[in-house]
């Protein structure tokens, strides 16, 4: 599933539902799982929402709580805007949180590092 997932990640598509939550439920029913778990940006679509409760209700559990969090989209775009990365490689930057030690080369593989970004269809 992860590879599939990858395969539009890479085309720079969205990753189907049904992908999505597949990988989500594989994780969820490994063992270290058993008493529960916390998703971090699980972007809770109804359609995911609905898939993961009925995943819970087959498993005897439930999802108890959904937090949802609202950010301002300037700050999101600003964001974006500060992060670098390798075209066609998952090695990313960030100039504050994760600047590379050369700035605009990659640390990994010495690639020049692009900033350019689409946001929701716009660049």
């Amino acid at each position: 599933m992860g590879r599939l997932a990858d395969s539009y990640i890479r085309r720079g598509h969205l990753v189907p539902d049904e992908v999505t939550v597949g990988m989500v439920k594989a994780r969820l029913l490994q063992a270290d799982c058993a008493a529960g778990a916390v998703l971090d940006g699980f972007r809770a679509l109804r359609r995911r929402a609905a898939a993961l409760d009925a995943l819970g209700r087959r498993a005897g559990g439930a999802v108890l709580v959904v937090v949802l969090l609202t950010v301002d989209e300037g700050a999101l775009i600003e964001r974006l805007k500060r992060s670098a990365r390798v075209p066609g490689k998952r090695h990313i930057y960030h100039e504050v949180a994760n600047p590379p030690k050369t700035p605009g080369v990659c640390d990994v593989d010495g690639s020049e590092l692009t900033s350019e970004t689409t946001i929701a269809g716009r660049r």
